[in-house]
């Protein structure tokens, strides 16, 4: 029986990847005096955005990557058609939801209010709060800690390789879902997640059964 479902932020609920690459290539270049690639910014995704930057010697740059971040969310962001109306649908049937995300409080915040996702939720872990990133499931067990849910009880959606180890590792059912433009397929299904969802519209219909997992989406099962 599932009584709440956890979810990773960037890639799973929201588009952000164009802005976040925008705001650290904005920030970099001129400290650093080249230009940054796509997969170079994408290649430091881990540690939240402050810690990125300070490893760069660029601690104090952090107002500056959060004022663009702010700035140019409406332009460069949005949620994935589909996630909302399923984060809804879930609601309603009385599970209890948790986003879990290696980004910073601060850029988290913004996402979940521009979104309106911020409502949506019974509790928030973000980079800043875990002891370590994932794949470490720390921060999995946080949420789940604070719900009152214990792991079996639960189920944990992401679009990156290091979310369906972070939910195995803390004995969640991990869903992966590959809409998101920054992990390849390929990567998910190596993953070995217990179900793969090609659409938002698979979340919906998932999180319709969800109370048992009764029955899975169109084309999903076990990958690994």
């Amino acid at each position: 029986m599932r009584r709440a479902l956890l979810f990773d932020l960037d890639g799973t609920l929201v588009d952000t990847i164009d802005l976040i690459v925008h705001c650290f290539a904005r920030v970099l270049e001129p400290a650093t005096g080249r230009p940054w690639t796509r997969a170079e910014v994408i290649a430091l995704f881990g540690p939240t955005e402050p810690v990125i930057l300070a490893g760069f010697g660029l601690a104090g740059s952090f107002p500056d990557f959060l004022a663009c971040y702010d700035g140019n969310h409406d332009r460069l962001a949005r949620c994935f058609p589909g996630v909302n109306e399923a984060l809804a649908q879930a609601r309603r049937l009385g599970l209890r939801l948790g986003v879990v995300t290696n980004k910073g409080r601060e850029t988290t915040a913004i996402t979940l209010r521009r979104c309106r996702l911020e409502p949506l939720f019974d509790v928030v872990v973000t980079g800043d709060d875990a002891a370590a990133p994932k794949p470490d499931p720390g921060g999995l067990l946080l949420a789940l800690k604070r719900l009152g849910v214990a792991p079996h009880e639960a189920a944990f959606a992401g679009d990156a390789p290091s979310d369906v180890e972070a939910g195995r590792r803390a004995g969640l059912e991990t869903w992966a879902v590959t809409w998101g433009r920054v992990h390849p397929r390929d990567d998910l299904l190596a993953a070995g997640p217990d179900q793969v969802l090609a659409t938002p519209g698979d979340l919906v219909h998932l999180v319709t059964t969800v109370s048992g997992i009764r029955a899975a989406p169109p084309g999903a099962g076990r990958s690994g």
